[in-house]
């Protein structure tokens, strides 16, 4: 049998303890369970999960205590305390599951052991913190692989916006240097001859010779 504390005293009322809302059969809370074998840290980690009543959380002591049944109640998603994992066993969880570590390297490792392995969160992590990481391992398949789709989309059209303005330019470049090796300029036209301009030579020229002689 899991193990839950009363239901916290809440600040406002939940969407849930609403008459309209509380029997919507399209509003469900998703199912979180903790295990936790420090009674104190469970506590303290339910009450934060009870804020707002934003899930339906249970607690179990120990991994050998969910494979012992819990009554035909299947959690989303479960939270579960390193400390546990190291000699317990992990198939018990099939669901996504969040490890709680005191630092990294630990958290990486023991999530990893899990077959749907969340990552992992700090053993003081805060209410917010809790949220995130629950509601981000909680999202639908599709809605993540929408997200990596629009992501790898956005990324491909940025690389072809580039990729073409670079083609762009490379097009330019070659029509460039294939104008200027077709059109090369031509050998520099020689005047024509023009009579009466020779004649004006000529006549100016005589003139010339004329005046030096008579100044002799």
């Amino acid at each position: 049998m899991l193990a839950s504390l009363p239901t916290s005293p809440r600040v406002a009322l939940s969407v849930y303890d609403c008459a309209k809302e509380r029997h919507h059969p399209r509003i469900t809370r998703p199912k979180v369970l903790l295990v936790v074998g420090h009674p104190t840290i469970g506590a303290a980690l339910e009450a934060l999960l009870r804020i707002e009543d934003r899930y339906e959380v249970r607690r179990a002591h120990s991994l050998e205590q969910v494979a012992s049944g819990s009554d035909g109640w299947a959690a989303d998603l479960a939270v579960v305390d390193g400390v546990l994992v190291q000699r317990g066993r992990t198939e018990v969880l099939p669901m996504p599951t969040i490890v709680l570590s005191g630092n990294p390297r630990d958290g990486r490792r023991l999530s990893a052991l899990f077959a749907q392995g969340q990552g992992w969160l700090r053993k003081d992590a805060t209410a917010d913190e809790l949220r995130v990481a629950i509601d981000r391992a909680l999202a639908p398949a599709a809605r993540r692989w929408s997200v990596v789709v629009l992501v790898a989309l956005v990324a491909l059209a940025v690389i072809g916006f580039f990729y073409y303005i670079l083609l762009f330019g490379l097009i330019c470049l070659a029509a460039v240097i294939v104008v200027r090796f077709l059109i090369k300029p031509g050998p520099r036209q020689i005047d024509a001859p023009d009579p009466n301009q020779d004649r004006m030579k000529v006549k100016r020229t005589l003139e010339e010779y004329k005046r030096k002689r008579l100044l002799k």
